[in-house]
């Protein structure tokens, strides 16, 4: 099974552009069966914005924003 991995931490800003792009186009990938059989969609979700979101659509992978910054990332991340 193949995974795919979305950012997701627009879903928090609803009213941009941007946050109703990603949200649509989880639910949408979420609702094709084909797909679903195939990928296995996985969402990072720091403030469970997303879940609320989308519910057990997809699987979350939660995380901590200062990870993102070279200095607290683990040593086999770049």
């Amino acid at each position: 099974m193949k995974k795919i991995f979305l950012e997701t931490h627009n879903i928090n800003n609803l009213k941009s552009g941007f946050g109703q792009f990603n949200l649509n186009l989880i639910k949408a990938l979420a609702n094709q069966s084909e797909f679903v059989n195939d990928y296995k969609i996985i969402c990072n979700d720091n403030k469970n914005n997303a879940k609320k979101e989308l519910g057990e659509l997809v699987m979350y992978h939660k995380y901590w924003q200062i990870t993102r910054y070279p200095l607290f990332k683990g040593e086999n991340q770049v």
